[in-house]
């Protein structure tokens, strides 16, 4: 385990976060075990600490995190949307269109003949 593992101190992290950006920019797949951590943490750190973790991870992140689909063709409002439909495909709403019940009352028209759709996609495939 790593020091940033083991310690729950701020000013440890901090200061750990600090030497890590300055001796092994690098190697970002060392902050794997603490990402989390540190991301909960981080509003308890000092302002200067905050600003060194944020870059290194912005750097973390653009490195190990998937592009999002829609980020080219859409809004964070489409994306949502997007996932917003798939969760319901995968769950309750795909049973509810399947058997011909109203649509959920969260659902809007479109998104709901879209479910239809896709479940009817699901159902071929299989």
């Amino acid at each position: 385990q790593t020091l940033l593992d083991q310690d729950t101190s701020t000013m440890v992290l901090t200061s750990a976060m600090i030497a890590f950006s300055e001796l092994c920019p690098h190697r970002l797949e060392l902050l794997h075990t603490s990402y989390r951590k540190i991301c909960h943490l981080l509003t308890d750190m000092d302002e200067w600490g905050q600003v060194v973790i944020l870059e290194t991870y912005m750097r973390y992140c653009r490195r190990f995190f998937s592009e999002p689909q829609g980020r080219y063709w859409g809004s964070a409002e489409v994306i949502d949307r997007e996932r917003r439909i798939k969760r319901l495909v995968s769950g309750i709403a795909e049973a509810t269109v399947v058997a011909g019940h109203d649509k959920p009352e969260d659902t809007t028209s479109e998104e709901f003949s879209l479910l239809g759709d896709m479940a009817q996609q699901q159902q071929q495939q299989q």
